[in-house]
This record gives C-alpha cells, structure tokens and sequence, in this order.
C-alpha cells in the first residue's frame, strides 16, 4: 500500500537509511526511546546544530521515502522509533527553521501518520509543535486551514497551540 502524499512532500522512494553527518544518530534505528542512554541523548544534543538539525530532517523525510518499505512490516519499537526521535531532538533543539518539514509529516495521509505515531501521535508531536512553532502561529493556522489535508492530522495543530496558553499564559 502506497503512502498519500500531496505535492509538498512527493519525494521519491529510497531502499536504504540516509546519509548522516553525524554517526551518533544511527543509533536511532535500533533503539526505542526507552533504550537510549543519557550519555547518548547528551552526546547528541552536544553535536553542531547546523548538522544535526539537517540530519535530523533527513531523518523525518527518511519516513516518507520508506514508508511503503516499513509498512509490510510489523512495527518494531527498536527498528521504527527514528522519527519520533528526531521529532523530539527538533523539539529539544527549539528548531523553528524545521517547522515546514514536520508539519509536512502531517500533509500525509492518516495512514501514514497512524502507522508512525499511531494512538500516540498526540504525545510525539505537541512537544515538538509547541517548541517549533509557538513564534509561527502564521504557519500553524495556514496548515489548520489547508485543503486535502485530514481533520485527524490537522487537529494536532490547535491541540498542540494550546500548550501557549498552558506553558505562556501571558500571551
């Protein structure tokens, strides 16, 4: 079965991970996220940002070009956690300039995003949302409104908006 993907994030399938400028991530595919070291996330968190945001979307985009690959699999926690890992370092990493490429992520169909995040998805994106975006409401209300893009995807848009008015009840 073959993945929905909208024009904004057609990419071309791919038969193997991609390349990495940090080595240090490949633990990423063969580790839950209950099974990665504190000295791993610190050594990680650590490396040149420039570098390892880009990874890190190379990661994300890793899910979209594989998917049809992954998904005659049995999901595997140690095997099929990369993207989620790479959400939450985006998100540790307040990478604001990532914000187009994660909200890609849920231009997909629900398929998609129910096979990655599954009942989940709640938990994975609002941290990553809310740390990205919370300076680019612009950008949230534009996929809000965006046409051909599922209400079950969408929804973790004001879900995750709301965590301003929990986190930032100033604003």
């Amino acid at each position: 079965i073959k993945a929905e993907v909208i024009d904004k994030v057609n990419m071309p399938s791919a038969a193997t991970p991609p390349k990495l400028h940090h080595e240090e991530l490949r633990l990423f595919y063969s580790k839950s996220l209950d099974n990665i070291p504190k000295e791993e996330i610190d050594k990680i968190i650590a490396l040149p940002r420039e570098t390892l945001v880009t990874d890190l979307e190379n990661i994300l985009k890793d899910s979209i070009r594989r998917f049809d690959e992954f998904y005659l699999k049995d999901y595997v926690d140690n095997t099929h956690d990369f993207s989620i890992h790479a959400l939450y370092f985006l998100g540790a990493l307040k990478a604001e300039e990532s914000l187009p490429k994660v909200l890609n992520l849920l231009r997909i169909s629900e398929e998609f995003t129910d096979y990655w995040y599954s009942d989940s998805i709640e938990m994975f994106f609002y941290p990553t949302l809310y740390f990205i975006g919370k300076n680019r409401l612009d950008v949230l209300k534009e996929l809000a409104l965006e046409r051909n893009v599922s209400c079950w995807n969408k929804n973790k848009i004001p879900m995750a908006v709301a965590q301003i008015a929990w986190h930032e009840p100033e604003r």
